[in-house]
């Protein structure tokens, strides 16, 4: 699974909060940390957008703030 966003700052708290997320599901005993590890090697964090021009499926979970969502000039 790619996990993009604009900026690296954003997918390193992204990935944080994952972390945190998969750290309590183990401590509440739904997880086991080769489970966690497993997870995590699905994810594939990345800033470019080329990186999901394959995709089959894509979520957007921006805010509807259209100067967010329009394409940025390069």
């Amino acid at each position: 699974m790619i996990l993009r966003d604009v900026e690296q700052r954003y997918l390193d708290r992204g990935m944080d909060s994952i972390l945190k997320n998969l750290d309590r599901e183990i401590k509440k005993g739904k997880l086991t940390e080769a489970e966690k590890g497993t997870v995590l090697a699905r994810l594939i964090p990345v800033t470019d957008m080329s990186a999901v021009a394959n995709a089959d499926f894509l979520v957007e979970a921006v805010p509807e703030k259209l100067d967010i969502k329009a394409p940025r000039p390069r």
